[in-house]
């Protein structure tokens, strides 16, 4: 009983509509395997990359569908876009600067200040390129490279690095926590992953965790709970697990799993935890059903819904909207 206590599985409710299918707000640009990356997202818009041929643009598109172009890398890849009102940060690399494997590999970070009228570039002071920028507002920033986390508060004009332990796997997304830090995973597919917090310029901790999760998205609540997710480690069966952390606990408590091979969006809303998650395998490879899984903010109880008319590709969560393209560059937005 102490066991099924401490893993407190909730048992998930389905329900599919097939006669109330819901109708695209836009169509997206771009190829369907980049139509999407690091998508950022409020309840009104979501930032998002679109890739035309050998360009790479930072779009925007409201809850109408309306969108507008704010940023344009020629000729390379834009790695990461991230907006605090009228405040853009972008980093973006020409082709020849993304070298696969090398830890200089990187871009460049520029600043809009007027919603992507006019940009100016920040260089950053470290000897690897940036990979990425979070914002908490026009002025102060977080921008990471392959070793460090750079911090400023003057919009560039200074900054102050910390270099953190571990490495990148797969793709970095780093998530603001409600303080105004920035949390990260490193060595995620190790035994012991490792999770990051950076205070501003103030300091850095971090914590070697045991986990059954190859964990891929993080979340942090207010109170300082960390939500991870990720497919289990287990060899027998594919399944998606969700789990609570609180800093200095050995190891996270699974709050919920789902047959399914990826994770895309988890999120903190103003309701509680959501998780968007695809159940891929062999043979759905290219058509795998999207599935939003949602609880209160204790975690205990989940719901599952499947997103009809919605397949294999990304998503984002807002605080009570769910952004969605499908393979055929189809957007959806549709309620938490």
């Amino acid at each position: 009983m102490k066991l099924l206590g401490d893993i407190w599985l909730a048992v998930a409710v389905f329900w599919t509509c097939a006669s109330c299918a819901p109708t695209p707000t836009a169509v997206v640009n771009g190829s369907v395997s980049d139509v999407w990356r690091n998508g950022h997202c409020t309840d009104a818009a979501y930032l998002h990359v679109e890739n035309a041929t050998r360009d790479e643009a930072v779009v925007v598109t409201d809850s109408r569908g309306v969108s507008r172009e704010l940023f344009r890398q020629k000729d390379g890849a834009v790695l990461y876009a991230a907006q605090c009102g009228g405040a853009l940060f972008v980093v973006s690399a020409a082709a020849e600067k993304l070298v696969p494997h090398d830890p200089s590999t990187g871009g460049k970070l520029a600043l809009s200040a007027d919603g992507g009228q006019t940009w100016r570039e920040l260089p950053i002071p470290s000897r690897h390129g940036a990979l990425g920028a979070e914002c908490l507002d026009a002025r102060t920033a977080y921008v990471w490279t392959d070793d460090e986390v750079l911090f400023t508060d003057d919009a560039g004009a200074s900054w102050t690095p910390r270099r953190v332990p571990g490495k990148w796997e797969i793709e970095p997304r780093p998530r603001i926590a409600p303080d105004g830090s920035l949390w990260l995973l490193r060595d995620r597919v190790s035994d012991t992953p490792l999770v990051v917090r950076v205070d501003r310029g103030r300091g850095r901790r971090e914590w070697r965790i045991t986990t059954g999760i190859y964990a891929t998205r993080l979340a942090v609540a207010g109170d300082g709970r960390v939500w991870l997710g990720g497919p289990s480690r287990s060899t027998k069966d594919r399944r998606i697990q969700v789990a609570e952390w609180m800093p200095g606990d050995p190891r996270p408590t699974v709050r919920f799993e789902l047959g399914g091979s990826f994770i895309e969006a988890l999120e903190l809303g103003r309701d509680g935890v959501g998780a968007l998650l695809w159940k891929v395998d062999e043979e759905t490879l290219f058509d795998a059903p999207v599935y939003y899984a949602s609880s209160g903010r204790s975690g205990q109880e989940w719901r599952v819904r499947r997103m009809d008319g919605n397949t294999y590709t990304q998503g984002c969560l807002s605080d009570g909207k769910i952004w969605h393209v499908n393979r055929r560059g189809e957007l959806y937005l549709l309620p938490r």
